[in-house]
């Protein structure tokens, strides 16, 4: 809601004007002022004002943003640091990228990434994972044919200078049990030796989908089966792939480079995804979840109406059997943002789900979402489009939210998998003009 300012009349005070800021000058006529949706009579004293029907095409996007300040702003891709009124836990150390390594976190402290351009991803949410590689960065006594590899020969993506060489024509294998109908990803972050440099990872039998893969450093594509490749910087690339089970048992892992290449942090985790890289060195290790909140009484909050606007990106989005949770209320009738199983971004108040953003990505593209809540309606918008406009709810989600939950549910399950770059909440439901101003990029 808005303040217009009135020069031209005597104390008039103009406010709530339906989401337009409207500046009625000494020079402008009475027909001009009535064009911004507002008669006014009486232009001395105390005048008689009414708001008229303000379309959204009666003005630009720049007179849609909000002129108040929200009550809660969670700025991580610019403040870079994390607000002391979120309650943060992870009961294991977590890795991420400062923009030029490799880092560790403790236990309990959370992690703001960056990407190799040193732009700034934001708060990093993920759910536990378990590397399921005992010896994470050797590639040398654990791998049949390791006796080729040349060890600790270059720097790692952590900064240490303990990446292994394998010389052209070196094929590494390990076994690796599988379980019938679980998906795995592997990951690896490789680099180039020589030029035209190509890695291949090949998984032997009981595997059925996308068993082999290959990856080319030098035109930076994959040329064989379905991978994902990651920019880390200083010419480092984690590669990863999706491999499906169709018999259980032990199966061979094959590594196999040409024309030379550096390997470094092998990982198998349970999952159709890589989350961030979790050191082994001699047994298997779990990386717990993330869980992130802050309770509502630490800012302005309104219990029957709100907008929040969010900026994201998640690489488990696109599993369309499972559900990730963007920000949700402590209960589960208050679920602000959520990815379900339909492969859709929504919000659910424990009746009715409402979409937020129809398909999401493969990588972790950067979308701004925002849903203005009422006690009866709702309007959802996505990356400056409206969604859903004043459709029906039953008020639950922002009457039952004590607290938000960033990046999971009341249960503190279902994490996100991506990162929040920024969360604002007005105490107030803003108009649908706002909601597409203030979600374009």
């Amino acid at each position: 809601l808005y303040e217009a300012e009135a020069n031209a009349f005597t104390d008039a005070q103009f406010t709530k004007l339906a989401g337009i800021e409207a500046s009625a000058t000494a020079d402008q006529t009475q027909a001009e002022i009535n064009a911004l949706g507002i008669t006014a009579t009486g232009l001395s004293g105390n005048p008689d004002i009414t708001i008229g029907t303000i379309t959204a095409d009666q003005y630009d996007t720049d007179e849609a943003l909000p002129t108040s300040n929200p009550s809660l702003s969670l700025d991580f891709g610019n403040s870079v640091q994390i607000d002391p009124r979120i309650n943060f836990s992870r009961a294991s150390i977590g890795s991420y990228f400062d923009g030029q390594y490799l880092r560790t976190a403790g236990p309990d402290e959370p992690r703001i990434e960056y990407a190799a351009d040193g732009t700034v991803k934001g708060l990093l949410i993920e759910e536990q994972r378990e590397n399921l590689v005992t010896h994470s960065e050797d590639f040398t006594t654990v791998w049949t044919g390791g006796s080729s590899v040349l060890s600790n020969q270059t720097t790692a993506p952590d900064g240490a200078d303990t990446a292994d060489l394998i010389p052209s024509g070196t094929s590494l294998y390990k076994s690796f049990y599988s379980t019938s109908g679980v998906t795995f990803t592997h990951s690896v972050y490789v680099k180039a030796y020589g030029s035209n440099a190509t890695i291949r990872l090949q998984t032997g039998s009981g595997f059925s989908v996308r068993g082999t893969t290959t990856f080319n450093l030098e035109t930076l594509t994959v040329t064989e089966g379905s991978g994902v490749v990651d920019d880390v910087g200083k010419g480092w690339y984690r590669f990863s792939t999706q491999v499906e089970c169709s018999g259980s048992g032990d199966t061979n892992i094959y590594l196999q480079p040409s024309n030379g290449v550096y390997l470094w942090g092998f990982q198998i985790e349970q999952g159709s995804f890589a989350t961030s890289y979790i050191p082994t060195s001699g047994s298997t290790v779990t990386r717990s979840p993330d869980i992130a909140s802050i309770p509502v009484s630490a800012f302005g909050y309104n219990q029957d109406a709100g907008t929040v606007v969010v900026d994201f990106d998640t690489v488990g989005g696109a599993d369309t059997s499972e559900t990730h949770y963007l920000l949700s209320g402590d209960h589960t009738h208050a679920r602000w943002a959520y990815h379900n199983s339909a492969n859709a971004m929504k919000t659910y108040d424990g009746s009715v789900t409402r979409t937020i953003l129809t398909t999401q990505d493969d990588l972790p593209t950067t979308h701004r979402i925002a849903v203005a809540v009422g006690t009866s309606t709702l309007s959802t918008a996505s990356d400056g489009s409206i969604v859903g406009s004043d459709v029906s709810t039953n008020g639950n989600i922002s009457a039952l939210t004590t607290a938000f939950i960033l990046g999971s549910n009341q249960a503190d399950t279902n994490q996100l998998n991506g990162h929040i770059k920024s969360l604002k909440y007005w105490p107030q439901r803003l108009s649908d003009a706002t909601l597409q101003a203030v979600t374009q990029g």
